[in-house]
């Protein structure tokens, strides 16, 4: 009787032990479980209070502007970030391409520049010819400087397409993109590769590996939704 005493009071002690063992178990495993549904929580509402803070500076930067037809066009985006302007009753824009791969979002060591004007009219009209100036400088063995003409290839509310004959080369303004880029120039293709679905194509079928792929040269400031880093630019012009 006493041996058979002892051994329930034994199993009921290891059950209660085992009982125990479980419960903080489960506990831990509560806890960590609420740990990331936190920290999940915690990241949405980082990236949300980041894109309301550059909605915010968009909108700070857009009513800062005084041109009403470049911030109602397609011409929004490259308005805000200083890419063109208004002077002297003409449209100026300076397109800065520093981006020549797609393997790397960092700038490249040289740059394309690409200027030209266009009469500044309200609504935003684009010509049939646009005469530009090219520049390619920064770590090349020579700095290369040239003047060409661009031919609208294309036109809608949404973007307008140029394509130089002499360059062989195409030029493409995004008021809408859904890669946020905004402009792609494109070097050594022909006149049948520009259309604006067979750039999407491209764009969307693109292969690093492929030596035969051609990669568009991009521009680092129109990528970016860093706003505040234009108002900073703008404080120091004043």
């Amino acid at each position: 009787m006493r041996t058979s005493l002892i051994l329930i009071i034994t199993i009921f002690i290891v059950s209660c032990k085992v009982r125990k063992e479980r419960d903080l178990e489960d506990t831990v495993i509560e806890q960590e479980s609420n740990l990331i549904i936190t920290n999940q929580e915690k990241e949405i509402t980082t990236k949300s209070t980041w894109g309301e803070k550059q909605n915010s500076l968009k909108k700070v930067l857009l009513n800062s502007k005084p041109n009403e037809a470049l911030k109602l066009s397609m011409l929004q985006e490259f308005y805000i970030k200083g890419v063109v302007d208004e002077r002297n009753g003409m449209y100026e824009f300076t397109l800065n391409y520093d981006l020549h791969d797609f393997d790397c979002g960092a700038p490249d060591c040289y740059f394309t520049n690409i200027t030209f004007r266009i009469p500044a009219t309200n609504p935003v009209s684009f010509p049939s010819e646009i005469n530009f100036k090219l520049i390619e400088d920064g770590c090349v063995d020579k700095k290369i400087s040239k003047t060409g003409t661009f031919e609208l290839v294309e036109q809608t509310p949404e973007f307008v397409n140029y394509y130089s004959k002499n360059e062989q080369s195409n030029l493409l303004l995004l008021g809408i993109d859904k890669n946020k880029e905004y402009t792609y120039y494109f070097t050594e293709v022909d006149s049948g590769a520009t259309k604006k679905m067979l750039i999407d194509e491209l764009l969307d079928n693109y292969n690093q590996e492929d030596s035969t792929t051609i990669a568009p040269y991009r521009i680092t400031t129109m990528r970016t939704r860093e706003y505040g880093m234009f108002l900073e630019e703008k404080s120091k012009a004043h």
